[in-house]
């Protein structure tokens, strides 16, 4: 399954990817997260950002709730190290 939606002026394409490994913060307790890949709909040869949501059912989730987990994720993917080329 897969969604699309704005962010920074470019659009993304939100795709779920499994159940996630460990705990997101943010999320009500005893929340299940769900592994989701994002990536630009105008650069295909761009790498995946890996992000968390809280919905197994992306329709489920509004637009800001993706914004907000592909802010996140982004913010992660630019601080560690092993994710840069």
């Amino acid at each position: 399954m897969s969604r699309a939606f704005q962010y920074l002026h470019a659009e993304w394409n939100a795709e779920l990817t499994g159940m996630s490994h460990g705990v997101a913060s943010g999320f009500p307790p005893d929340t299940t997260s769900w592994s989701v890949e994002f990536k630009p709909i105008n650069d295909p040869l761009s790498e995946p950002v890996h992000g968390v949501i809280w919905k197994s059912d992306l329709t489920q989730l509004s637009d800001d709730d993706l914004r907000e987990s592909l802010k996140v994720a982004l913010a992660k993917a630019s601080k560690d190290p092993n994710l840069k080329k």
